[in-house]
């Protein structure tokens, strides 16, 4: 393993060890003609010299992921893998937890274990391990949590602006008076009620 003085000397022209890809161009033209005989006719071809980038119709690619080096051995490689699993899952809870710090109610999922082990990225907010996007939450989770988010995200940027509840009157006069506590920024509740006229009423 050469250190990395030995490196950054090896990639100068100077170095006895560097190659100019440019130079190479003519020969590595050869070589693409030999390799691309071999590849199906409804394949995807893209070239950027000196590099030729190759993809199946079929196949979708991920927007990150990690590359393995084409002179890795299967048993290298599974244990290479293995361990990005490991840095994967470290990684998404790190997130996880960087990003719920700044919310006091709502909990972010950002990943789930996909059908075939990998992770899958999500963004669903919870209250108490259910979704507020759906009923599976009740409502007044849903309410809370929405409040919770505006909250949440007018501080992380560090702007204030009105905020519009609607739904109000299905919140019990405590949780009326929780949201409201909740907010620094100016809260308007919109509350249905038997009245025929328009009310405001300030408090």
């Amino acid at each position: 393993m050469i250190g990395e003085e030995d490196y950054l000397e090896s990639i100068t022209k100077q170095s006895p060890f560097f190659v100019d890809h440019a130079t190479m161009l003519p020969s590595m033209k050869r070589d693409h003609w030999i390799a691309e005989s071999l590849i199906p006719d409804t394949w995807y071809v893209t070239r950027r010299e000196p590099w030729t980038y190759v993809s199946s119709p079929n196949g979708k690619m991920r927007v990150n992921g990690w590359k393995i080096h084409l002179s890795a051995t299967k048993e290298n490689a599974e244990k290479i893998l293995a361990l990005l699993e490991e840095l994967d899952k470290a990684k998404n809870e790190m997130l996880s937890e960087a990003i719920n710090s700044h919310f006091e109610l709502v909990e972010w999922q950002l990943f789930e274990l996909a059908k075939n082990g990998n992770y899958k990225s999500v963004c669903i907010p919870k209250i108490d391990g259910k979704s507020i996007l759906t009923t599976v939450s009740n409502k007044c989770n849903r309410i809370l949590g929405r409040v919770d988010i505006c909250k949440s995200i007018q501080k992380i940027s560090s702007i204030s602006c009105p905020i519009f509840l609607d739904d109000s009157e299905s919140l019990s006069t405590d949780n009326q008076k929780r949201v409201a506590g909740m907010v620094d920024s100016q809260l308007i509740m919109l509350i249905v009620n038997n009245s025929e006229k328009l009310e405001i009423v300030e408090g």
